[in-house]
């Protein structure tokens, strides 16, 4: 599983995570907001059954690290 998130605007490196399983179906991972502000998180990953799963998440308001 791929985790990357990148601020709403433009001109800054993504951050990169990766996932685990931590049981079935469930999974856990960690990003480090490295500024404040609002970021996009796109999650990819492929499922057990071979399915490929995405979503882009919204965080808005994240404060300074």
């Amino acid at each position: 599983m791929k985790i990357e998130g990148n601020m709403a605007h433009p001109g800054m490196a993504p951050v990169l995570a990766g996932a685990r399983e931590v049981s079935p179906g469930h999974y856990e991972g960690a990003m480090q907001f490295t500024m404040a502000g609002d970021w996009i998180v796109l999650v990819d990953a492929r499922l057990r059954d071979g399915r490929a799963f995405h979503r882009e998440l919204q965080v808005r308001g994240v404060r300074a690290p």
